[in-house]
């Protein structure tokens, strides 16, 4: 195609490095950073118990009443090392009597008020009983391994094993419990665009925010990814094999966050979106969802073998001039309702698929009996060009501009982000 025609587009939507490749960091942290860990802890003035005690300042609770979160009685001392009080005291942290101090060692973190070791408490029990450092007697962190990152972003950077560097940001969301294991959305940007684009674009952050969720903005090295007839050759790109960097990706993100591996997903517009339908083929085995939009299957139908059923949510304009609707188009691949009765195949679907949504010019149409529970939803919006319902227009007529080129009529029927956030909670790895 004319090189006028570069765009494949937009916004994406939306492991570590394996033996031979590297990764390195730099973090910007957002508003609300903490602390990793108290050391020495600030004693809860009067911390209450159950019968209303009071602990005494810097009394030590001893053997006798540090077993078991050392409730003391009336009036007795909170139990050596800070442990949590069994019923009506601190559910988690370790806090220590007040006027507790450091001297002496760290005290144990129970995990759900329950009990702190005295072995591991009990040395600070002398001095009031330190606080706040994970001991023996138990941990509210899902990782220890892993030293939680401050709320915001994180840039890094990977040399991958494919032969290209590629880099990354890893956006830590307030609502997260630090150290717990969260769900992570990998969004993977359009061609000619970026994560900066995406995130300015869609409400992308907001959502994730919203969904606890910790969210992966890829950067390729050219601005295109390679799945298939689009887009890496579309800007003369180094062919190469993004699973490769998938995998990398992963595992450099896992080795810095907490992340529940049964819940990281994959979602992209446009060229994302076709790379994650292409991940969903290839890497089903540690995806749980995908969510593209604006894309359809750009690699041969032969090639997408799912180790498992996985579940798929689909947006696509009908007036789309870059990905074909009802006909091949520019990027290539099957036009679109042949990608959603693939994947209906794939996911040994039975029935017919029943209509879930019919909001204005938007209609979703989903398979809900197919294997293990999956599901696999397109939402076609009448009209629409190549753009995500609901995000940031250039005009009431035309949602972007690129390379010259106008994408097409915007849709504000549906909120394509929040639809597909909400798909994609509802699942997670068997």
């Amino acid at each position: 195609m004319m090189a006028s025609r570069r765009i494949a587009f937009v916004l994406p939507f939306l492991s570590a490095v394996p033996l031979g490749c590297s990764s390195s960091s730099s973090d910007t942290p957002g508003a609300g950073g903490f602390p990793a860990v108290a050391t020495g802890g600030t004693g809860n003035p009067g911390g209450q118990m159950n019968g209303g005690g009071v602990p005494a300042a810097g009394a030590a609770a001893g053997a006798a009443s540090g077993v078991m979160g050392g409730v003391p009685g009336s009036g007795g001392a909170v139990a050596a090392g800070g442990g949590a009080p069994g019923s009506g005291g601190f559910p988690s942290g370790g806090a220590p009597g007040a006027g507790g101090s450091p001297i002496g060692g760290s005290a144990g973190v129970p995990s759900n008020g329950g009990s702190s070791g005295a072995a591991s408490g009990g040395a600070g029990g002398d001095s009031g009983g330190a606080a706040g450092a994970a001991g023996a007697g138990g941990s509210d962190n899902d990782c220890p391994g892993i030293t939680p990152l401050a709320v915001g972003d994180h840039s890094y950077t990977i040399m991958s094993a494919n032969g290209l560097t590629y880099q990354y940001i890893l956006t830590i969301p307030k609502s997260i419990v630090l150290g717990k294991k969260a769900p992570v959305n990998i969004v993977w940007h359009a061609l000619s665009s970026s994560p900066e684009e995406a995130r300015s674009l869609t409400p992308i952050d907001a959502v994730s925010e919203a969904a606890k969720t910790i969210t992966v903005f890829p950067r390729s090295p050219d601005m295109s990814w390679d799945a298939g007839s689009c887009c890496t050759t579309i800007v003369n790109g180094k062919r190469r094999d993004e699973t490769v960097f998938a995998k990398e990706l992963i595992k450099d993100f896992e080795s810095k966050v907490c992340v529940d591996t049964h819940r990281v997903y994959t979602s992209g517009f446009s060229n994302g979106g076709m790379l994650s339908q292409m991940l969903a083929c290839k890497m089903a085995d540690v995806f749980a969802a995908a969510a593209p939009m604006g894309s359809t299957l750009t690699i041969p139908a032969d090639q997408c073998t799912p180790s498992r059923p996985i579940p798929i949510f689909m947006i696509n304009g009908t007036a789309d001039p870059l990905v074909g609707y009802t006909a091949t188009a520019f990027a290539g691949g099957i036009p679109v309702p042949q990608a959603f009765q693939k994947w209906s195949a794939l996911d040994m679907c039975t029935g017919m698929p029943m209509t879930t949504l019919q909001k204005g010019k938007a209609t979703c149409s989903t398979y809900s009996q197919c294997a293990v529970g999956t599901q696999v939803t397109l939402c076609s919006v009448e009209g629409m060009g190549h753009c995500v319902p609901g995000m940031k227009t250039e005009s009431a007529t035309n949602c972007l501009t690129k390379s010259g080129i106008p994408l097409g009529m915007p849709n504000n029927d549906i909120d394509g982000i929040q639809m597909s956030a909400d798909f994609l909670a509802k699942y997670t790895l068997p």
